[in-house]
C-alpha cells in the first residue's frame, strides 16, 4: 500500500501555455464579466434599486470597458464567443447593440432623416396620382429620397425599397428633362414606390419606441411575484412610538394605549370628524338632494342598439322604448327624470328615426337631422315617468294612466324653445329652426311627405305618457282591453282644462 503522502488530491491544471494564451483568457473573462454586470445593471433599473443619474455612470463606464476589452480580442467572433459561453443576456446586448444607456436619448438625425424619407414618399406618389409626368418635375425629389435612404445607417445593404427607388432614379437619368413618362410606366411607379413605402415602414429602423419596448419585453424573463415592488413614496412607514409617547392625556385603563384616532378626529367624540362638528357653509350643496338628473346616452350606444335590432326605427321611440331593451335604466326614486342623448359618436350616427328624449344639445339634434330623422324633447314628472319606464307592472297593479304634468318654471323656456326641439313649441318655429341649423352645419335637411304623416301621427299629446292612451284610461293586459273613464269628475282629475305645473324643484 502506498503511503497516503504520495497521494495528490489537488492537481493545478495548465489552461495556458504561453504568456500570450494567458492574455487572452484574462481578455475574454473580462469580456464576460462586462457583459454579465451590464444584465445586472439593467435588472436593478427596471427595480428601481438605483438612480438614473448612477445608472447612467456605471453603463457609461461599462460600454467603454467592452469596447476597449474587444479591441483587445482581434479576430474573435463575438457571436460564436456567446454560443461557446452560453451568454443569455438580452438586456445586455440590447444595450451593446444600441451603445448608450437607456437614459441617454438617441440620436435625433435618424428621426430627422426618417421624417424626410416618409415626406418624401408620399409626395411622389401624389405628383404621379397628380398626373404629373415631367421628368424635371419628378427627378429632384426621387434624387432627394435615394439620397436620405442611402444616408440612413439602420437599412440594410440588401434593402429591397432602396433598390427599387436606386432603379427608377436610374431610369429617369436616362432621359431628357422636357419628356414626360407614360401612364403605365407611372402606374407601375406608383405600384413599386407603395411597395417600398411599405416595406420601409415595416422596418425596425422606425418602429415606434412602444413596439421597441415591447421586443424587448418578449426577450426578458416573465413578471414574477418576486419581482414586484411598489412605486416609490408609495408605502410611508409611520412613526414608531413608544408607550408613554403616545398617550395623548390618558394614563389610565386601556385606552393609554390603543390606537389613536386618525388625523381630523377630536378626542371625546369618535363619532363626529372635525368637518361634521364644524361644518362651514351649510348652504352648499344643500338643494344636491333636490336636482335632476339625466341619464345619458350617446347616440353610439343607440346606433348600436339599433344595428342589433333591440329597437324598432321605423316606429317611435321614447323613454319606455329605451328602458325596455334592459340596456337603459332610469329609476325615478333616485330623482332621475329621463334621458339625456349625448353626441358621442355623432360623426357616425346614420339611422333615420323619431325619437323623443328629456334633454339633447345641439350637436346631438343636428346629427339626427342630418340622418332624416326627427327628434322632440318633452319632460315628465317623476309618477309620469315611473309609468313609462316600467308600463308592465304600472298596468298590473291596476293603476290608471297618469296625465303628464307641464315642466316646472324653471324649465318651461327649455321645452318651448324651437332650437332645442320642445315639445311645447309651434310646428312652424320648429321647421325653420331645423332649416337654420342645417345651413349652419352645412347639411340637406328634407323630410318627404310620407314620413312627415308617420310622425304627426305618432307625436304624443303634452299630457300623454303612452301614445294612444288618454290619461285615466285602465289597461287590460289579460283580456287586451282599454277602459277609459266617462264620468266628467274623473275626466276632469285626469283632464283638467288647466294643465297643471309639475311643482317639485
Amino acid at each position: 500500500m502506498s503511503d497516503y503522502r504520495d497521494i495528490r488530491f489537488l492537481e493545478e491544471v495548465r489552461l495556458y501555455d504561453s504568456s500570450g494564451e494567458r492574455e487572452k483568457l484574462d481578455n475574454l473573462s473580462e469580456l464576460y464579466a462586462v457583459i454579465i454586470a451590464l444584465e445586472n445593471l439593467e435588472k436593478i433599473l427596471g427595480r428601481d434599486y438605483i438612480s438614473p443619474k448612477e445608472y447612467t455612470a456605471e453603463c457609461s463606464k461599462l460600454l467603454t470597458q467592452f469596447k476597449v476589452t474587444l479591441k483587445l480580442l482581434p479576430g474573435l467572433d463575438f457571436k460564436e464567443f456567446l454560443i461557446k459561453y452560453k451568454v443569455n443576456c438580452p438586456a445586455a446586448l440590447e444595450r451593446i447593440q444600441q451603445d448608450r444607456p437607456t437614459t441617454v436619448k438617441g440620436d435625433d438625425q435618424s428621426n430627422s432623416t426618417i421624417a424626410e424619407i416618409v415626406a418624401l414618399f408620399i409626395t411622389l406618389q401624389d405628383q404621379l396620382k397628380l398626373n404629373i409626368r415631367a421628368v424635371d418635375e419628378l427627378f429632384p425629389i426621387l434624387t432627394d429620397l435615394r439620397h436620405s435612404m442611402e444616408t440612413l445607417s439602420y437599412l440594410p445593404a440588401d434593402f429591397d425599397g432602396r433598390n427599387k427607388v436606386i432603379s427608377w432614379h436610374q431610369k429617369l437619368n436616362g432621359m431628357s428633362a422636357s419628356e414626360e413618362i407614360p401612364d403605365e410606366v407611372a402606374r407601375q411607379m406608383v405600384f413599386e414606390l407603395e411597395t417600398a413605402y411599405n416595406s420601409f415602414m415595416s422596418k425596425k429602423a422606425v418602429k415606434s419606441a412602444a413596439e421597441r419596448a415591447l421586443e424587448y419585453v418578449e426577450k426578458t424573463t416573465r413578471i414574477r411575484l418576486q419581482d414586484l415592488r411598489d412605486n416609490p413614496g408609495a408605502r410611508v412607514a409611520g412613526r414608531l412610538l413608544h408607550k408613554q409617547h403616545n398617550q395623548h392625556g390618558h394614563t389610565i385603563g386601556e385606552i393609554q394605549r390603543s390606537p389613536k384616532p386618525p388625523l381630523g378626529w377630536i378626542w371625546g367624540d369618535f363619532y363626529r370628524p372635525w368637518h361634521r362638528m364644524f361644518p362651514g357653509e351649510r348652504s352648499f350643496n344643500g338643494d344636491i338632494n333636490l336636482r335632476r338628473e339625466y341619464v345619458p346616452l350617446s347616440l353610439l350606444e343607440l346606433q348600436r342598439l339599433i344595428d342589433l335590432n333591440w329597437i324598432d326605427p321605423s316606429k317611435l321611440i321614447d323613454i319606455s322604448v329605451l328602458c325596455n331593451t334592459r340596456m337603459v335604466k332610469c329609476n325615478p326614486k333616485w330623482r332621475q327624470f329621463g334621458i339625456h342623448l349625448t353626441d358621442e359618436g355623432a360623426e357616425k350616427f346614420s339611422a333615420k328615426i323619431n325619437i323623443e328624449v328629456q334633454w339633447a344639445d345641439q350637436t346631438t339634434i343636428g346629427a339626427i337631422e342630418k340622418a332624416g330623422g326627427r327628434i322632440r324633447t318633452a319632460y315628465y314628472d317623476l309618477t309620469s315617468l315611473e309609468a313609462a319606464v316600467n308600463p308592465q307592472k304600472w298596468l298590473q297593479d291596476g293603476k290608471p294612466v297618469p296625465g303628464r304634468k307641464m315642466p316646472p318654471h324653471s324649465l318651461v323656456t327649455y321645452y318651448i324653445d324651437p332650437n332645442n326641439r320642445g315639445y311645447l313649441a309651434k310646428d312652424e318655429d320648429i321647421s325653420k329652426s331645423e332649416q337654420k341649423l342645417a345651413e349652419i352645419l352645412e347639411y340637406d335637411r328634407k323630410v318627404n311627405s310620407e314620413s312627415d304623416e308617420i310622425w304627426k301621427k305618432e307625436t304624443k299629446k303634452p299630457n300623454q305618457v303612452f301614445l294612444g292612451l288618454n290619461p285615466g284610461s285602465l289597461v287590460s293586459l289579460m283580456d287586451k282591453k282599454v277602459f277609459e273613464p266617462t264620468h266628467p269628475a274623473i275626466v276632469e282629475h285626469f283632464n283638467p282644462s288647466e294643465p297643471l305645473a309639475d311643482h317639485l324643484r
